[in-house]
């Protein structure tokens, strides 16, 4: 019994990751289910639980000394998939369709951004504790919540487009710059499990009743975190 729990939760972060990976692709068709502004929802919840997959998965993995060369790089497509095509797709369905040959233009940027970004990460040793560029679930946070936001308040479409594309065009930048963004520290915070317990359900609870308050609010806190990068560059 006890060799066959072990070999169950040995593919316990393999599992989260697939999930990571099945929540991107049901973000992706939902999108193109729909389309406008009622199209969001739930691609942006589905990104949203993808990234709390996307956190938890690495973790594990590192905690019970079971990772692989297979699940990092399902991991990574997983990244590609939910964090860069998933958001591509719903800026695109959502505002810039209207833009045509532009707006695919613009949009696909932020894809292939994501993907060298990616890449780069394959290839490169990062130092612990630190994201050397900004990593890629915050342009795709805060596109989604964007988004959210954007159908909340009713903003003009040609400045909702505007502010967009700028910001896909400073996201795609700052994902390949030497500016070190901090590393979450999720094994701290499950080793404090039975202290913030009550605040992880409440927030699950507010996510699952009051998704687009929620998806939208956590624009700023986002924000916020990629104007930390501008603290510290990488020399090197």
């Amino acid at each position: 019994m006890q060799f066959v729990i072990e070999r169950l939760r040995r593919q316990v972060p393999n599992l989260l990751t697939l999930t990571h990976l099945f929540l991107g692709m049901m973000a992706i068709l939902s999108v193109c289910a729909n389309h406008g502004q009622q199209a969001i929802y739930p691609a942006s919840l589905f990104i949203v639980l993808a990234m709390v997959c996307d956190g938890l998965d690495g973790v594990l993995a590192r905690r019970w000394h079971v990772v692989s060369a297979f699940g990092r790089q399902i991991d990574i497509l997983a990244d590609l998939l939910t964090f860069g095509v998933a958001p591509s797709v719903s800026v695109f369905r959502i505002c810039l369709y209207e833009l045509g040959s532009v707006g695919i233009l613009f949009a696909a940027l932020l894809a292939l951004a994501t993907a060298m970004r990616l890449a780069r990460l394959n290839n490169l040793n990062e130092e612990p504790g630190d994201f050397i560029g900004l990593p890629v679930p915050v342009p795709a946070l805060l596109i989604v919540s964007l988004l959210e936001i954007a159908q909340l308040t009713g903003l003009d479409t040609i400045a909702y487009q505007t502010v967009l594309i700028l910001l896909i065009i400073v996201l795609a930048v700052l994902m390949h710059t030497r500016f070190i963004y901090p590393r979450p520290n999720m094994a701290h915070l499950l080793s404090r499990w039975n202290r913030i317990w009550p605040v992880a359900i409440l927030s699950f609870f507010v996510l699952i009743c009051f998704p687009h308050a929620f998806i939208s609010v956590l624009f700023f806190p986002v924000f916020i975190y990629l104007l930390l990068g501008f603290r510290k560059l990488r020399n090197s």
